[in-house]
């Protein structure tokens, strides 16, 4: 995989900050969206909102926190795996 120069610009200029969540940290996060949020967002998405539930996120009070939740691009088998 490669990214393109119009992304990598962005990213440079934009994001403070990345961090890696572990598949079982996503499958969680999945789960939790699915069951209070009636949502059926794909990993890629879910991996926001893994990122806070696991502390990796520093934030400080008072913060607005948004996490996009999109897709729902999600095989069904492999959705039975992921909630177990």
């Amino acid at each position: 995989p490669f990214v393109g120069q119009h992304n990598l610009d962005h990213v440079q200029a934009f994001v403070d900050d990345v961090v890696l969540v572990t598949d079982a940290q996503i499958a969680e996060a999945m789960g939790l969206i699915l069951e209070r949020g009636k949502v059926l967002a794909e990993a890629a998405a879910a991996s926001t909102y893994a990122a806070l539930l696991s502390g990796k996120v520093s934030l400080s009070g008072g913060e607005t926190v948004i996490c996009v939740l999109s897709g729902g691009n999600v095989d069904t088998a492999r959705l039975v795996e992921i909630l177990g």
